[in-house]
């Protein structure tokens, strides 16, 4: 879904979508669901614009196309924002359309909200992480508001430190993590990753994508945990159900984050990660990835499908157990 910016008076607006969606053309339900859902499937930008469009044709059209427009949402920070706006512009404009939603009272377009991707800008010194985590006041809010979010995915575009998030922001993300509703997790360029707190809570999660995650500093900023607000506060023990219902996992990361997994399996009772996994695919980039290999202990009576990216033939090493 994509957004742009609206102008002018924002009553006089409503005014004039409120006349825009009159009955006429009336068609029959069952012709405008096949309309929309084809239109939907299509899954192009082409398909989802002519989607947006119809949401002017007509009331009917309008009542079953807002769903379908917006149960899935990738939205992106720009580098380049409209005039009076920040790089957060497409989050804050997503925002007020669901705050300004003409029907949130009857039937609110933010429970229709059931994919949520996120490309984010990363904390570019030490010295900004006020002033980054200020400019994205409005996600968490935005986070909180969508109760039946199934997949969620949150990418940086370079390497982005986990502990820099400050506490509004890690709220929004931690219980969105932490939604029984939440089945599919992309998460992408962060290190200093805290396994524990972002995957300790994932009970329902039965897909898992992590690229470039790692806990280990980035070589060149090795700021510390120490460095920014803590949020060890919301530290919880790790829940035996957790990742014991994951199906796909497909990792393109450093081993570290498989090993504190198989460290929790060791020191927590009942705990039984990867258990039901029937697929796991692996990109080798470095020696590290090596410790992934552990996860198929867990996971070798259920693993349907192995992928493997990369193998490296080398006399001095072999990714290969």
């Amino acid at each position: 879904m994509n957004f742009s910016n609206s102008h002018g008076d924002k009553s006089t607006q409503k005014a004039h979508f409120l006349r825009q969606i009159r009955d006429e053309p009336k068609l029959p339900p069952e012709l405008i669901d096949d309309i929309l859902e084809i239109l939907g499937a299509q899954g192009s930008n082409e398909g989802r614009e002519a989607l947006a469009r119809c949401l002017l044709v007509s009331r009917s059209f309008y009542l079953r196309a807002r769903g379908i427009l917006f149960a899935k949402i990738k939205t992106s920070e720009r580098l380049f924002p409209s005039p009076g706006r920040k790089k957060t512009e497409m989050i804050d404009v997503l925002l007020e359309i669901l705050e300004e939603d003409l029907l949130r009272n009857v039937d609110p377009l933010v429970t229709y909200v059931r994919d949520l991707r996120l490309s984010m800008f990363p904390l570019s010194t030490i010295g900004a992480a006020s002033e980054w985590n200020a400019q994205r006041a409005n996600l968490p809010l935005l986070l909180t508001m969508l109760p039946n979010l199934q997949s969620f995915g949150l990418e940086f575009t370079t390497s982005m430190d986990w502990n820099a998030i400050y506490e509004p922001m890690y709220v929004g993300i931690a219980c969105t993590l932490k939604s029984s509703n939440l089945t599919a997790l992309y998460l992408a360029n962060i290190y200093h990753f805290s396994t524990s707190l972002v995957l300790g809570q994932c009970i329902n999660l039965r897909d898992l994508y992590l690229e470039n995650i790692t806990h280990r500093p980035r070589g060149d900023f090795t700021a510390c945990q120490d460095m920014f607000p803590s949020v060890d506060k919301y530290q919880t023990p790790w829940d035996p159900k957790s990742l014991q219902n994951l199906e796909n996992v497909e990792t393109n990361s450093f081993g570290d984050v498989f090993r504190r997994i198989m460290t929790v399996k060791r020191h927590t009772p009942q705990a039984a990660p990867f258990s039901h996994l029937k697929s796991f695919t692996v990109h080798f980039s470095n020696e590290d990835l090596a410790k992934e290999w552990q996860t198929l202990e867990c996971a070798a009576a259920s693993l349907e499908r192995l992928t493997l990216h990369g193998i490296i033939a080398s006399e001095s090493f072999s990714p290969l157990p």
